[in-house]
């Protein structure tokens, strides 16, 4: 689905994993950048383990594989 000025949100949804939780069925917004980016929500931190340590990352799995993602320092 087409947002504006050439941005999308791609219709394959992904699962986010921290260290003490999951979101699955995330969103993939585009176009392609060249480092990966993850928005959190307001708890999303929480629920996924990473209020406390961000610098842990998250792995995001989809049907393409896995990629690791850590917050830059």
């Amino acid at each position: 689905m087409v947002i504006s000025n050439g941005r999308f949100v791609a219709k394959q949804r992904i699962t986010m994993i921290g260290p003490r939780g999951r979101i699955d069925g995330v969103a993939v917004v585009g176009p392609i950048v060249e480092a990966t980016q993850v928005s959190l929500a307001m708890n999303d931190d929480e629920k996924l383990g990473l209020a406390d340590d961000p610098s842990r990352g998250v792995l995001l799995v989809g049907p393409g594989g896995e990629a690791k993602v850590v917050a830059s320092e």
